[in-house]
C-alpha cells in the first residue's frame, strides 16, 4: 500500500473517527495545528505556574539542612511543617526520617496508615495566644472533648470512634523555663500537633493548634502550614472534611476569612470545611461563612440575645431601671464594640441605648502598677500570724506583653492613664449611673477594674458578662461579692447531687423546662469558665455528639467564695435569629 496514498488515508481516517488532516499528512512533516483550538485551550497563568513552582518546592524539602546552613544549627526550626511530621513518623514507628524529602516522608506516612488500618481525621484549633492564659483553657477543653465524647450514631459517616485519648503531642509554644518574645508567640509559622487515638474503628485525629489574638486575628502562616499538611495527607482519610474549633475572638473571623480565601485560590477544591465557635458572640457570623460556603455554629448565645433575655429578667423581676445602666467596655476590640447598639426594655417597650464608658488597650499597665504598689504596702503592714489560705494567691500583674498591643515607652503614659482613668470612673457616681456592666477580654482586667469601682463608685451595682470562676476568688471576695454574671453557662459543678443537670431539650422554650433534672449519679464535670466549657460543647459537637445542651441565659451572683445560679432563662429558637446553635444544627 502507497503510505503517501491521500485518498485512502482520508477513507480511514474518516472511517475511525480521526481528523483528516493529520491522517494525510506525510511522514516528513508534522501536523499544523489548529489555531482556533490553541486559542480556546486555556493556558497557565503565571501564577498558576510559581504556585506549581512553590508546591513542587515545598515537597523538595528535607528538615536536615545541608551542613553550613544556618538552619541545620537546629532541625527544629528548619522548616515548620518539620515537627509535625515527626510526631506523626513516631506515631506510626516510623525512623524519624529528616533526611526525607517532605513528599516522601508523607507518602511513608500515608502508607503506614493504610497498612495499620488507621482512618486520618483532621481539625484545626484556633485557641488564644500566649500569654493569654485561656490558651492552657483551650487546650484542657479540646482534651476533654475527646475524653468525653462516645459515639451515639455507629451507623454514620464517616464511622466514628469512640475512647479517644491523647497520644503525643508537640506545641511550638512550649519552653523549658524560657520566655520568648510574645510576638514570636503569636507568630510562629509552625502549628501545634495533638495526636487523639481512637478505636472501634481505629481512627487518629490530628488536631492542629494555630494561635490568635483578638486585634491580630489568627496566624495565618501556622493556619497555612496546616492546611498543606491536611491536603498532602487526606489520601489516607476516608472523609477529608476538616473541623475547625474556633475561632475564638470575634476579631479574629476577618483575619480567618482572608487566610481561607488565600489558601484556596492556590488549592481550590480539594478540602471541604465545618466550624464550631465555643465563645464568638458577634451577631454576623454566620454570614461570613456562608459567604466562604463553610457550615458553622456556636455554642455561646449572641452578645444581643443575651442581653435581651437578662435585661428583660432584670428589669420586670428585679426592678431595674434600664435607663440607669452604664457598661465599660474596650474601645478597640470587635467584642467591645459590639455592645454599642441598644437593647430592648420590656417594661416601656422601647430600645434603650447604654451609657457607655470606653478605658483604653493600656489598661494591663495601669493593672501591673497598682499591683506592685499594693505588694509593697502588704509587705510594709505585713502580719506576722498569716491565716490559714483556702486557695493560691491571685496576682493580677503579668508583665507579659500581649503580642497585639502598641507598648507604652514612659512611666509618664502611664501615671497620666491613671489620672484620665480615675476621672472615667468618678464620672459614673456623678451621673447617677445605678447599674455598671464591665466589658472585658481579660478576666483580670474585670477583677482590677471591679477593684477601682468599688473604691470611686461604691454605690452601684456590678455586673459582668462570659463568666469565670476567678471572679469568687478568695482574694477579691470584697470588691466581687454581689457581682451578677451574665452568661451562656453557669459553672457549677454538673451532676452533682442537689445541682441542675444540663440535657438536651427539643429545641424549644417550653420543652427546655424539662432539660434540667436532680442527679444523684453518673459524672461531675467542673469548668474554670464559660470559654472553656464553650470549648468543650464544641468540640463534642464537630465530632458528632448528639446530645447538646440547648441555649439558655445564667444570670449567676458572686458570694461567699462561690457563683450561684441567680436565673436560669430558655431561649426561644426564633429569638437567635440567624444564629445557629450547636445544639440545634
Amino acid at each position: 500500500m502507497n503510505k503517501n496514498s491521500p485518498l485512502l488515508l482520508l477513507m480511514l481516517g474518516i472511517l475511525v473517527g480521526f481528523p483528516a488532516a493529520r491522517l494525510t499528512t506525510g511522514p516528513g512533516e508534522s501536523a499544523k495545528p489548529d489555531a482556533k483550538a490553541e486559542a480556546a485551550k486555556p493556558e497557565p497563568s503565571k501564577d498558576e505556574d510559581s504556585v506549581a513552582r512553590e508546591r513542587e518546592a515545598l515537597q523538595a524539602e528535607v528538615c536536615k539542612p545541608p551542613a553550613g546552613d544556618p538552619k541545620a544549627k537546629s532541625a527544629d526550626a528548619a522548616y515548620p511543617w518539620c515537627m509535625p511530621v515527626r510526631l506523626l513518623r513516631q506515631f506510626f514507628s516510623l525512623p524519624p526520617g529528616v533526611e526525607k524529602t517532605r513528599g516522601e516522608s508523607l507518602r511513608e506516612i500515608m502508607a503506614r496508615a493504610q497498612a495499620t488500618n488507621y482512618d486520618l481525621r483532621f481539625m484545626v484549633a484556633l485557641v488564644p495566644a500566649l500569654p493569654d492564659p485561656r490558651m492552657d483553657q483551650a487546650l484542657d477543653g479540646i482534651q476533654r472533648g475527646f475524653a468525653t465524647f462516645k459515639n451515639r450514631n455507629p451507623g454514620g459517616f464517616p464511622p466514628a470512634s469512640d475512647d479517644y485519648l491523647l497520644d503525643r503531642a508537640w506545641l511550638p509554644w512550649a519552653s523549658s523555663g524560657d520566655k520568648p518574645e510574645n510576638l514570636a508567640l503569636a507568630t510562629a509559622p509552625a502549628p501545634g500537633l495533638l495526636l487523639f487515638r481512637g478505636s472501634g474503628p481505629r481512627a487518629l485525629e490530628l488536631v492542629f493548634v494555630v494561635p490568635e489574638t483578638s486585634k491580630m486575628g489568627i496566624q495565618k502562616d501556622a493556619f497555612r502550614e496546616a492546611l498543606d499538611l491536611i491536603t498532602d495527607l487526606r489520601e489516607a482519610a476516608i472523609d477529608p472534611q476538616v473541623a475547625i474549633l474556633g475561632p475564638s475572638y470575634s476579631g479574629s473571623v476577618e483575619s480567618l476569612r482572608q487566610a481561607l480565601l488565600g489558601w484556596r485560590l492556590d488549592r481550590d477544591g480539594l478540602l471541604s470545611f465545618q466550624a464550631a465557635s465555643g465563645s464568638t458572640t458577634a451577631e454576623d457570623l454566620e454570614a461570613v461563612f456562608d459567604e466562604l460556603h463553610v457550615s458553622f455554629c456556636r455554642a455561646a448565645l449572641p452578645d444581643s440575645v443575651l442581653m435581651s433575655r437578662t435585661f428583660g429578667f432584670l428589669s420586670r423581676e428585679m426592678g431595674w431601671n434600664l435607663r440607669r445602666v452604664g457598661l465599660l467596655v474596650e474601645d478597640d476590640t470587635r467584642y467591645g464594640q459590639s455592645f454599642v447598639d441598644p437593647f430592648s426594655d420590656p417594661q416601656r417597650k422601647e430600645k434603650v441605648k447604654p451609657i457607655l464608658f470606653t478605658f483604653p488597650s493600656h489598661l494591663a499597665d495601669l493593672r501591673n502598677a497598682w499591683e506592685d504598689l499594693q505588694k509593697e504596702q502588704k509587705a510594709a503592714a505585713s502580719n506576722p500570724v498569716q491565716p490559714t489560705r483556702r486557695a493560691l494567691g491571685l496576682d493580677l500583674s503579668g508583665q507579659e506583653r500581649e503580642a497585639d498591643l502598641v507598648p507604652t515607652f514612659t512611666s509618664t503614659t502611664t501615671a497620666s492613664n491613671d489620672l484620665m482613668f480615675s476621672n472615667l470612673l468618678q464620672t459614673i457616681g456623678r451621673e447617677g449611673i445605678r447599674y455598671v456592666g464591665i466589658v472585658a477580654t481579660d478576666p483580670k482586667d474585670k477583677l482590677f477594674l471591679a477593684e477601682k469601682l468599688r473604691q470611686l463608685a461604691p454605690d452601684v451595682v456590678l455586673f459582668t458578662f462570659d463568666n469565670n470562676l476567678l471572679y469568687a476568688h478568695p482574694d477579691h471576695v470584697e470588691e466581687m461579692s454581689g457581682m451578677l454574671v451574665l452568661s451562656s453557662y453557669p459553672l457549677f459543678t454538673e451532676g452533682a447531687p442537689g445541682f441542675p443537670r444540663l440535657r438536651s431539650g427539643s429545641g424549644n422554650a417550653a420543652a427546655s423546662k424539662a432539660t434540667v433534672k436532680r442527679s444523684t449519679g453518673g459524672q461531675r464535670k467542673q469548668f474554670g469558665s464559660e470559654y472553656q466549657e464553650g470549648v468543650y460543647q464544641a468540640v463534642r459537637y464537630l465530632l458528632g455528639a448528639k446530645s447538646l445542651p440547648d441555649p439558655q441565659a445564667w444570670i449567676t451572683v458572686v458570694g461567699n467564695g462561690s457563683l450561684w445560679p441567680l436565673a436560669r432563662l430558655p431561649i426561644d429558637p426564633k429569638a437567635l435569629g440567624e444564629a445557629r446553635f450547636c445544639a440545634q444544627c
